[in-house]
């Protein structure tokens, strides 16, 4: 019996290993056929499950052991060194490195070596997923099981996802990788600063590996190796160092904003602006997305931080503000308080538009998280100007209402503009000196257009239409007019185009307002009985044309602000609230109440009710 014993012994081993050796020939060939008769030994002897384990143990155990090897500072030296760049050496560090072989080979080598992880990473993962795929087809010819629903058997009560091999192997790839890369980020070594300053390469080395395993794995009707979640699970195996990197960017980028500010007395920030220090943001984002263009994912996370770096500009300026009585005063001089806010805008349009250059060659999801940040940073610019441009618009229509304290009528001389406008004039040359000349100059000193500085723009653009428009409302509600006083508005119209264009923005890009202003003038000399024909009717709003037509009328068809007992500017003021339906309302109550007076006197009306009348008609259709 105990010799029986021994040679069922022998047997049995010599039996297991064969079998052994032609399981890792065939994992190495990945041989369906190979791999298939070898599990059928293995469930015949009723081992399958521990030959599974084991393979998957030693899989890994190699791994962890080639990676941990191929990390050390020593051996990346001697890879340095075997490469003819200079003696072997143990020396470790990335100085050491480079006193071996020069720090450029020490760093080749470092690469080198983890490309060799790489490799190594992909090896166990695909030959497991192909032992999956054989024990998923092969079946016992006797008893017809599925072998891998007999291993999942032993399995059961856990989780069916992590019971596959595929998942379980991958399971412990990641873990391996992520504690030898959180070794070497402990250890302080040179191949910690390596992979913290050259994390966009080791992303994108990451990326490769999880796309050479998921192509290498694609087969029709077999489930891959990996899954849209795998990819992420490997990032954050170098977790630490992403975090490093990107803590390292936002200090950089960081300090670079706070370099646009002075610290003052008591511990208070005066910006200071120069084209240095703006130059050195732009350069700063420029050189860290650069150095992310081999992967996408990082350039994402490097627009995240450059995100949060704009978002300190816009709090930083946004504290620095002042919204005083001093802020929106425009008769005194620029002051301090205004000063200081003209230069917070121009910072802010110099940082947005060193952001701009920078936007051309990122991924879509990149750009967009810039814009949106500087997007908000641009509400802090408009914030620090709002209080002057709504002060000076003010100022404006302040002098247009004194259009109605002038004399329209008689005779006048029409050679010079009117009083009103004259103080227009001065007040909006004033304005562009004293202020806009400030928001149109560099921080260099160098003076840039109004289309350059975007804020300043738009918001002077936004001035520049609101006082033609006013103008034309109140010109059209002008009333007594006679022929002379028509060459007064018509020369206040010159003068004002000359003036908007030098001192606020190009009339010819103002829109509907000046189209409304030129064909203001062309009608004031229109025949009555031409008006409904005349193409000039489209270039204005309708309710321009209809208070101007009461300059054409008797006193006895009385104006609608007239009627409701309110001033010009109190009627412009509801203008500014009501539409174009509501105005014709107030005017069809005009023109009814003068009809009715007409009609008990026994006298016509005038050609001008009928005129409006069909005006209206086309307002309400």
């Amino acid at each position: 019996l105990d010799v029986e014993e021994q040679w069922l012994a022998n047997v049995g081993k010599n039996i297991r290993d064969k079998a052994e050796a032609q399981l890792k020939q065939g994992m190495q060939s990945l041989s369906q056929a190979e791999v298939g008769s070898v599990l059928q030994v293995y469930y015949n002897l009723n081992e399958l499950g521990p030959a599974v384990s084991d393979l998957q143990s030693k899989y890994i155990s190699a791994l962890s052991a080639h990676i941990a090897m191929s990390l050390e500072p020593a051996k990346i030296s001697a890879v340095s060194a075997a490469g003819g760049t200079g003696p072997g050496s143990r020396q470790t560090g990335l100085a050491k490195g480079a006193q071996a072989g020069g720090a450029q080979r020490w760093q080749q080598a470092l690469w080198q070596q983890l490309s060799s992880c790489m490799d190594a990473l992909h090896a166990p993962v695909v030959a497991m997923w192909h032992l999956q795929r054989v024990l998923a087809k092969k079946r016992d010819p006797i008893m017809h099981v599925c072998f891998l629903d007999f291993l999942l058997e032993d399995m059961e009560g856990e989780d069916q996802s992590q019971c596959m091999l595929s998942e379980r192997v991958w399971a412990e790839v990641v873990l391996v990788l992520t504690t030898t890369l959180n070794n070497a980020f402990s250890s302080g070594s040179g191949v910690k600063e390596a992979l913290v300053l050259g994390y966009p390469r080791l992303a994108a080395l990451l990326d490769a590996t999880f796309a050479r395993i998921a192509r290498d794995t694609d087969v029709k009707g077999v489930p891959p190796a990996v899954h849209k979640d795998s990819l992420e699970q490997l990032h954050q195996a170098a977790a630490v160092f992403q975090k490093a990197y990107l803590g390292r960017t936002r200090q950089r980028l960081t300090d670079a904003v706070k370099g646009l500010f002075t610290v003052g007395g008591r511990g208070a920030s005066n910006v200071v602006a120069g084209a240095a220090e703006v130059a050195k943001v732009a350069r700063i984002l420029k050189e860290e997305l650069d150095s992310a263009q081999s992967d996408a994912r990082v350039i994402d996370l490097i627009a995240g931080v450059a995100a949060q770096a704009i978002r300190l500009l816009g709090e930083k300026c946004e504290d620095l503000i002042a919204a005083g009585p001093e802020a929106h005063q425009v008769t005194m001089g620029c002051t301090v308080t205004q000063e200081r806010n003209l230069q917070l805008c121009v910072l802010i349009q110099e940082v947005h538009s060193a952001v701009a250059g920078v936007l051309g060659g990122l991924s879509p999801g990149a750009a967009e998280t810039l814009k949106t940040s500087v997007a908000e940073v641009d509400k802090v610019a408009y914030e620090s100007l709002t209080p002057l441009f709504k002060a000076v618009g003010e100022r404006f229509e302040n002098s247009l209402t004194q259009m109605h304290k002038e004399k329209m009528e008689g005779d006048s001389n029409t050679t010079e503009c009117s009083k009103y406008m004259e103080d227009m004039l001065r007040v909006m040359a004033y304005f562009n000196g004293e202020f806009l000349e400030r928001l149109t100059t560099h921080p260099s000193g160098l003076a840039g257009t109004r289309a350059q500085f975007y804020v300043a723009s738009g918001l002077t653009q936004t001035l520049a239409q609101r006082v033609l428009e006013l103008f034309v409302r109140h010109a059209s509600l002008m009333r007594p007019l006679s022929e002379v006083g028509k060459l007064r508005l018509a020369k206040d119209m010159a003068e004002l185009e000359l003036a908007v264009g030098q001192n606020l923005f190009p009339v010819e890009q103002l829109g509907a307002p000046y189209r409304s202003l030129r064909a203001f003038r062309p009608l004031l000399f229109l025949d009555t009985a031409q008006l409904l024909t005349s193409p000039l009717l489209k270039e204005m709003p309708t309710s321009v044309v209809l208070h101007h037509l009461y300059a054409r009328a008797p006193a006895e068809l009385v104006s609608p602000h007239k009627r409701a007992d309110l001033s010009a500017t109190q009627y412009s003021l509801w203008l500014d609230q009501h539409s174009e339906e509501e105005v014709w309302r107030g005017v069809k109550g005009t023109l009814d109440a003068y009809a009715q007076a007409m009609q008990v006197k026994g006298q016509p009306v005038h050609e001008v009710h009928g005129i409006m009348l069909s005006l209206g008609a086309s307002m309400t259709n």
